[in-house]
């Protein structure tokens, strides 16, 4: 990996408005991410983020959605920082997004206009038009990058230019899977405990026609959503012929190296959980338990169940801190006062936060953490008993038995 380098002064201008960014108030912070966030060509400003990231995980302010964001939604899970990319990972580097989406852009011409107009106002989290917009960028995108056209702006990236086409095809022929990979994602969140074999030996197939070095780069994108996939891995390498069922079984392996790699750097794991949005984190978190599971139970690998180990307590950690953040910056918020509208509105916000407390808090507590959880919630149902603002009786029995349990409900209705 070579670096170019940067201007002389504007990269000291960077670097020094970033530490005294480092050392600013939370309310500063979030209102210069806004800012960045509102750039049509952000460049240089994205290293203003980048030592911040763990930080806005914990404040959590609105980021809007944006070209460069819906283009790599299907892939988060394989960007990482740069200082820990390198040509030969199935990962990708967040200095090359806007580059790259600024190549996708170009060849877009007047459809990219369109793409902007659709996603105006969105956010992320809105996952039925993010859907629908997706749709429409990510089979466009990956013809236009596995095809690796003259790139724009790669000399922001540091990167040798050299290492542009490579990337840009794996990541063309993986973003191809986009659509399919989300529909599997929703099937398992929905209850299906084993994925469907016939559309992911589909998948393997075409990245592997496409592009045989995206293969690795395909499984380590499948393992991080899906599992449960591990241990349908030995049951389709067969099927995809000598050749093949070696290609699948060494992607395998590096596409485990590489997931344990990003769950052991650098507070990589608790960055990740403290980004959860709260109604999707005990998913998330039972997505990594059984990734976890899945890899120490077919990993040859001695120091495995170690690793596996020391990756549950900072899972732990994470948790427990996700949690709390919830509870004081999420739920008691909307005790003290309630969102503006309807009563009833008001209270139907008060009991999904409180459900989705409960649902991270019992996938948590499997990893650890039982009487620190416990503690929260008793005291989270006390200030309900104590009365939220405007709350009917009825409004804090139904809230209390979420947090605490019926008997703690009933309790409610006694006489003093």
């Amino acid at each position: 990996m070579m670096a170019q380098k940067s201007g002389g002064s504007s990269g000291r201008d960077i670097r020094e408005l970033g530490r005294r960014l480092a050392e600013a108030p939370d309310a500063e912070v979030a209102r210069a991410v806004a800012v960045v966030d509102q750039l049509p060509h952000r460049g240089g400003a994205d290293q203003l983020i980048e030592p911040l990231r763990r930080r806005l995980a914990q404040l959590r302010p609105p980021r809007p959605l944006r070209f460069t964001r819906l283009l790599f939604l299907p892939l988060e899970p394989l960007i990482v920082p740069p200082p820990r990319w390198q040509p030969h990972l199935p990962t990708i580097p967040r200095s090359a997004l806007t580059p790259l989406a600024a190549t996708v852009r170009a060849g877009l011409g007047a459809e990219a206009a369109a793409i902007d107009a659709l996603i105006r106002a969105l956010s992320a989290h809105q996952t039925e038009a993010v859907a629908r917009a997706g749709d429409l960028l990510w089979p466009r995108a990956a013809g236009l990058l596995a095809a690796a056209p003259l790139p724009v702006g790669w000399a922001e990236t540091g990167l040798n230019v050299a290492l542009y086409p490579a990337l840009a095809r794996r990541i063309g022929a993986v973003l191809t899977q986009a659509p399919l990979l989300r529909e599997l994602v929703a099937e398992a969140d929905a209850g299906i405990a084993s994925p469907r074999l016939a559309p992911i030996q589909a998948m393997l197939a075409d990245v592997r026609a496409r592009c045989p070095d995206a293969l690795t780069m395909l499984i380590t994108l499948l393992l991080a959503k899906l599992p449960q996939l591990a241990a349908l891995l030995a049951e389709i390498a067969p099927e995809l012929g000598p050749s093949g069922e070696t290609a699948l079984r060494q992607a395998g392996q590096d596409a485990t190296e590489a997931l344990l790699v990003g769950l052991e750097t650098g507070g990589g794991m608790e960055i990740a959980v403290s980004r959860i949005d709260l109604a999707d984190a005990a998913q998330e978190i039972r997505r990594t338990v059984t990734l976890l599971r899945q890899l120490a139970e077919r990993t040859d690998v001695p120091q495995m169940r170690a690793r596996e180990q020391a990756i549950r307590q900072r899972l732990d950690a994470g948790c427990r801190q996700r949690f709390a953040q919830a509870m004081t910056a999420e739920f008691l918020p909307l005790l003290r006062q309630p969102p503006a509208g309807s009563d009833a509105a008001a209270e139907n916000a008060l009991e999904t936060t409180a459900r989705h407390l409960r649902e991270l808090e019992s996938e948590a507590r499997v990893i650890g953490g039982g009487d620190a959880y416990d503690a929260q919630l008793r005291e989270a149902a006390a200030a309900v008993r104590a009365g939220g603002a405007g709350m009917t009786l009825a409004a804090r029995v139904r809230l209390v038995e979420i947090l605490a349990g019926p008997e703690a409900a009933m309790a409610l209705l006694r006489p003093g």
